[in-house]
């Protein structure tokens, strides 16, 4: 007889997850500057750092899952993608705060 194969999480399935709460950070962002009237820069790094924070979150989920040979349910995913992409995110604030900083600030 034929056993079926044991299929795990696809690794879409954790971008999309992950990519819900990159979309909501930037539509946050995006209402705030509206509402203030601050420029688009501040939009822009958050484009770009929330980019970042995405795809490293989609690989650690995916990663994670692989690991632990899982297969959940991809409502499950946006759950289980928040906290590390809060603490990704926040990382790479401090980060990019440092940089700007320490490097692009006029002394």
């Amino acid at each position: 007889m034929n056993t079926p194969v044991r299929q795990r999480t696809p690794f879409l399935h954790c971008a999309a997850g992950a990519l819900i709460w990159y979309i909501a950070v930037v539509v946050a962002y995006g209402i705030a500057e509206l509402r203030t009237g601050t420029e688009a820069p501040v939009t822009i790094v958050e484009v770009v750092v929330g980019a970042v924070a995405w795809a490293i979150t989609s690989t650690l989920v995916w990663a994670f899952l692989l690991a632990v040979k899982a297969r959940i349910q991809p409502w499950l995913l946006i759950v289980i993608a928040l906290p590390i992409f809060g603490v990704i995110w926040f990382a790479l604030h401090v980060v990019t705060f440092l940089f700007v900083v320490g490097f692009i600030m006029p002394r």
